[in-house]
């Protein structure tokens, strides 16, 4: 700001010179040529000020999708970083490129989870801090299981059952260590109508099969992308806007059910839209399956972030489904 004040200064003590000076110019005039030159000061001082974010995500992934697109509405200075593309050579270009403030890392739902995720976020949570960025990286529930826990909060030590929920935790661990600025944000059961997950199966198995199995004591909340890039992005202006608050955050649907009562809402829904759909069996608690239910107070307790029920559009989006697979 204060450059902007002294180039208006300078700006105004060129026109009071030059009318005392007797030039023979009209105020106007004088306005007249003096004004691209501080439109250029201008521009040159908003460019100063501007910050960017950088997402860091697989764009084959829905989520890294539904995210840049939401950003770009949303009018964020960005910069996209592919996930197939980053190292560290990349990574420390973009910073000595342009002033960024924030990072937003969904390396965690990339289409592949990548081996060299804890190193890779070991990497970036220096580079932020050396930058003084700050870090939001996703998680998921599957840094969870060992416990035998039907829901997990923030302050429930991770134990993972899996070699995924085993990089995650590393990858967690590796942002805590290198970084104080950080949002470490999991998530429950994440669905997309154009991808591998439970909403998608559990749909190819209800319209092709005459049996389905499912289980009533495996437990979550099923999420669709498009609530959780709400919500990354309610994150991310209140950050830009100086919030202090820094950590492990959850984030799930409001609707905790069972992966059998999910499957038989779905059935309903297919039910009333006129398909054949198969039968449920409740494998019941026979498998080895760690709780995807999240506790989400602290995000609302600090955020005022509000939970959203998968159930709101869902039949529409079961409809669209099935379209797209008949096509």
């Amino acid at each position: 700001m204060a450059f902007l004040i002294v180039n208006v200064f300078l700006s105004a003590a060129k026109i009071v010179e030059a009318v005392g000076s007797g030039t023979g110019l009209s105020y106007d005039r004088l306005i007249e040529q003096l004004w691209p030159a501080a439109l250029r000061r201008w521009a040159l001082y908003e460019k100063s000020c501007v910050t960017y974010i950088l997402l860091l995500g697989d764009e084959r992934s829905p989520l890294c999708q539904t995210m840049l697109s939401l950003l770009e509405l949303e009018s964020f200075p960005l910069r996209f970083l592919s996930l197939q593309a980053a190292d560290a050579d990349s990574l420390s270009a973009c910073f000595a490129g342009d002033d960024i403030s924030l990072v937003l890392d969904l390396s965690a739902f990339a289409v592949e989870l990548p081996a060299e995720l804890p190193d890779n976020a070991e990497f970036l949570a220096k580079t932020c801090a050396a930058n003084e960025a700050a870090l939001i990286y996703l998680s998921s529930h599957e840094v969870f299981g060992g416990e035998n826990k039907t829901s997990y909060d923030e302050k429930d030590q991770p134990a993972p059952i899996r070699r995924a929920g085993q990089l995650l935790w590393d990858a967690e661990r590796a942002v805590q260590l290198n970084n104080d600025r950080y949002i470490i944000l999991r998530l429950s059961w994440l669905m997309a109508d154009d991808a591998d997950n439970v909403y998608t199966r559990l749909l190819s198995l209800l319209g092709g099969q005459s049996r389905v199995r499912v289980s009533s004591a495996l437990r979550g909340a099923p999420t669709f992308i498009e609530d959780a890039a709400r919500v990354m992005a309610a994150l991310i202006k209140q950050v830009l806007s100086q919030s202090d608050n820094w950590g492990v955050y959850h984030y799930a649907s409001s609707d905790a059910c069972s992966e059998w009562e999910f499957a038989d809402h779905l059935r309903q829904v297919l039910l009333g839209q006129n398909r054949a759909v198969a039968e449920l069996e409740d494998t019941g608690a026979d498998e080895l399956e760690s709780s995807a239910v999240l506790s989400c107070r602290r995000g609302r307790d600090d955020f005022g972030i509000q939970q959203r029920s998968w159930r709101q559009g869902v039949e529409a989006r079961v409809r669209d489904w099935v379209q797209l697979q008949q096509t």
